[in-house]
């Protein structure tokens, strides 16, 4: 009786399917046939370390160089090639694999070595052919996935085995062109049955997430497929301790046939200085995005890299970030109401925005920007980039500025002034209106060394709410309108009374016909300036008359004003003006002087109800608020805005 000998020869086509923070794409649920496999583990190690560990490797690598398939895209016998070294805990099986050829016209396939050691130390080599009927749709592309094609086995020998057909991703059953060959056949007299099995394999970063789950925030889902040749024959071949070699990919670099590949022209490239950097502990993240970037940037991966060794350098000169991203990744499982997955590919996103935008300025962010993460769980990665990353165009435009205008914006001390206006200067397009605004806040900033960015986006930058409701000119410029005269709260008072609330959220809060006029007028009421303070002042001692048709009720049948320029007027004719009223202070716009930049000195240091009147009602009948001491308003005092706001004259009553 024949001797059967089972030999499982697995296709190590390594498919890392990230989480989103690493951005590779989701991939669909596998069929109810796929398996799963945990006790797996996979590391990249050095050609030098594989000859130490594999005894029959100088026979090996001797069978390969004097084949066809010997001849690569790298020098395969280069001490900087590295192997993937598969560990099965289960079987004891270790398998070694290493990308030979990537699929290109010349040579439309890709070919993979693997290295087999069994828990005995048998050891033996195949090759596995991979050859899809349509060329990949990008150089990266996970082929197995999806391969409509072939897969060929092969002997140390490269001697043909066995071929299996697939169709989108799935093994088909074996048929009649493509049974083993002929010279497998006569060594027996039977034939070899070929199965296929499709194994999945979970994520090792934590809770075993399956292919195309999101990962624990800023964690690499590396869980992928892998696939199986299950070749049984009656006849001898290859050592019969060898079961399933069962290997799994991606371990902590991640990776695939294809990136392996790539890796190694990478590594043996003389042009290329950072080969052990991105591949040292720590650096899997950079690996990943490097990966990316290659194959849409790079015609020729054994060509001068020169360029992105320039692009790796702010990471090498920045490496404090990676021991911030470890503790990143260490912090997030204590994170309360654990980050969403729009927040965990923040870092991922930054990396990828450092290699493509290499910078002096991007290189500053790379120093502090993964512990800014790692301390504000929650600011989104566009929130991030809107305020942090620099803008090309304005980059270019703050250097075309007179030195001592650079030296403000470049001054360390002034971060907030750089970050804030090249936020505002891409919120505008890029516009000459942008940059002339930049000039002269840069300007004012020189003038005003202890100004805040806080501060001057309070004064100057804050946008107009929009429209607030009528203005009855007729009524409301009367010169013998009068009402009683009431005294001023008191600072505690109407402070404590002011609401928190948007102007959107306003109008609910008061109720009644307040509300319904939101409902009726929606245009005429985005602006509740006047409501907030009208609101402050029913609550903190004063009461605003019933004027049919000027105010309206809420729910609390108190009345409100809803038009700051109406609600000035009142004020005026109740509270007193200077010089009647000493607690009065009255600014033109004469006062302010250009772009109100006289304004802020104005108004510093005192605290109290500030009340701004407009020329262009389109803007807005003007600005109702409280002032704090440190000169600013809790909506924004409008004193210049982009575009102007057009005042005509600023009221402040001084509040005890």
């Amino acid at each position: 009786m024949k001797k059967i000998t089972s030999m499982m020869l697995l296709a190590s086509i390594l498919f890392l399917f990230s989480c989103r923070n690493e951005a590779d794409a989701l991939q669909e649920n596998t069929s109810k046939s796929t398996q799963t496999r945990k006790s797996i583990s996979s590391n990249l190690i050095s050609i030098n370390t594989v000859r130490k560990e594999v005894k029959s490797f100088g026979k090996f690598q001797s069978s390969l160089n004097n084949s066809k398939a010997g001849k690569t895209s790298f020098d395969i016998n280069s001490n900087n090639i590295l192997y993937r070294k598969f560990e099965n805990a289960t079987t004891g099986i270790t398998t070694y694999t290493l990308p030979i050829n990537s699929y290109s016209s010349q040579k439309p396939y890709y070919l993979i070595q693997q290295i087999l050691v069994s828990s005995s130390n048998v050891e033996t080599t195949r090759y596995l052919k991979i050859i899809p009927n349509n060329p990949p749709a990008f150089k990266t592309e996970d082929v197995l996935k999806t391969l409509t094609g072939s897969i060929e086995v092969y002997d140390e020998n490269m001697s043909y085995v066995s071929d299996t057909n697939y169709l989108n991703g799935v093994a088909q059953n074996l048929s009649s062109q493509n049974k083993p060959s002929q010279n497998v056949l006569n060594k027996t007299s039977g034939e070899c049955d070929v199965d296929i099995i499709t194994t999945e394999v979970l994520c090792s970063n934590g809770n075993g997430h399956h292919v195309g789950q999101t990962c624990d925030p800023g964690m690499t889902n590396d869980a992928h497929f892998e696939v199986t040749i299950v070749v049984t024959c009656p006849h001898e071949f290859g050592p019969a301790t060898i079961g399933n070699p069962g290997s799994s990919g991606s371990g902590s670099l991640g990776g695939g046939y294809v990136f392996d590949e790539q890796l190694n022209a990478l590594l043996t490239n003389p042009t290329f200085l950072y080969g052990d950097y991105l591949t040292s502990p720590g650096h899997e993240l950079l690996l990943q995005i490097v990966r990316q970037w290659i194959p849409v940037n790079v015609i020729d991966i054994n060509g001068d890299l020169s360029e992105l060794n320039t692009r790796l350098q702010h990471f090498s000169n920045n490496d404090q970030m990676f021991n911030d991203l470890a503790t990143y990744n260490q912090n997030t499982p204590n994170v309360p109401n654990a980050e969403m997955t729009d927040y965990s590919i923040r870092v991922y996103e930054l990396f990828k925005f450092l290699l493509n935008n290499p910078s002096p300025e991007n290189g500053q962010i790379a120093s502090w920007a993964v512990s800014f993460f790692d301390q504000n769980r929650f600011v989104s990665w566009d929130e991030f980039k809107n305020t942090h990353i620099l803008n090309a165009g304005f980059i270019s435009y703050i250097n075309t500025l007179p030195m001592n205008l650079k030296q403000v914006i470049y001054n360390t001390s002034n971060q907030e002034f750089l970050f804030g206006l090249n936020s505002y200067y891409s919120s505008q397009t890029n516009s000459q209106q942008a940059q002339n605004f930049i000039n002269w806040a840069l300007q004012y900033k020189a003038e005003n060394a202890d100004t805040t960015f806080q501060q001057f986006e309070n004064w100057f930058m804050t946008e107009s709410e929009g429209k607030d409701f009528y203005y009855d000119e007729n009524y409301w410029e009367d010169p013998n309108l009068t009402f009683p005269i009431q005294a001023l709260p008191s600072w505690n008072a109407f402070s404590s009374a002011y609401p928190n609330q948007t102007s959107a959220q306003m109008y609910g809060v008061v109720g009644g016909a307040v509300a319904q006029a939101q409902i009726d007028y929606p245009i005429e009421t985005q602006n509740g300036c006047a409501l907030k303070v009208s609101r402050a002042l029913n609550y903190s001692g004063v009461v605003i008359p019933n004027i049919p048709g000027k105010t309206l009720k809420g729910a609390d049948n108190k009345n409100y004003f809803l038009n700051a320029k109406a609600l000035n007027a009142w004020m005026r004719k109740t509270f007193g003006i200077s010089p009647n009223n000493p607690k009065h202070i009255k600014l033109t716009k004469l006062d302010g002087g250009i772009n109100g930049k006289n304004f802020p000195n104005l108004i510093k240091n005192k605290k109290g109800i500030f009340s701004m009147v407009s020329t262009n009602p389109v803007w807005s009948s003007g600005h109702a608020d409280i002032l704090y001491p440190n000169g600013t308003c809790k909506a924004g005092c409008h004193l210049q805005d982009n575009p102007p706001a057009p005042i005509d004259y600023i009221d402040i009553w001084i509040l005890n």
